[in-house]
């Protein structure tokens, strides 16, 4: 039998062999089969189940380091489905237009630049972290003891976030509310 964590990441992320020890199973229709599997699942019951295989995911690769954000962002690509690569041409569209109509009138162009704008975006990115390692610290409850990847990634998210925050935070007081002397 094999088995998987439900992780809905980016590749292949974990690879798990298992035996089951069912005493007669080579007699055993499919439906008795599944119930005893089915038992041993529910009592927890480590006596009767061994690990052949677990080839889990490394926390940090070391090798090729200096290319593993293009992989990460190339695996990512490599994964979607019609509709999530219909949304990805709308939204470049739609932002190419935007920034196209924005360029064209000048008046505009000095007040949404990119200088003016990226100090707000930061604010907003950092603020969508946040958010979402409190989602994650929130959904641990209903997880605890099955998995730390919510744990792991709420802290992450919640670190990274705040120090994002700061460092947005610092920049928009620095370009638009210090006192020029």
């Amino acid at each position: 039998m094999n088995g998987g964590p439900d992780f809905h990441g980016y590749g292949s992320v974990c690879t798990l062999w298992n035996a089951f020890e069912i005493q007669g199973w080579e007699n055993m229709n499919f439906q008795a089969k599944e119930e005893a599997i089915l038992n041993i699942i529910k009592t927890r019951d480590q006596s009767k189940l061994k690990v052949l295989l677990l080839n889990d995911r490394p926390y940090y690769e070391k090798k090729n380091l200096f290319f593993r954000p293009l992989l990460t962002l190339f695996n990512y690509f490599r994964t979607l489905n019609f509709l999530q690569v219909v949304s990805w041409v709308f939204w470049i569209l739609l932002f190419s237009y935007l920034s196209f109509k924005i360029k064209s009138n000048s008046k505009q162009a000095q007040k949404y630049s990119c200088s003016r704008m990226l100090p707000f975006s930061g604010v907003l990115a950092s603020l969508f972290l946040l958010g979402l390692g409190l989602v994650y610290h929130f959904r641990i409850q209903d997880v605890e003891g099955f998995t730390e990847m919510y744990a792991e990634y709420s802290n992450l998210l919640l670190s990274i976030g705040l120090v994002f925050l700061l460092y947005a935070g610092v920049m928009v007081w620095v370009r638009f509310f210090r006192q020029k002397t």
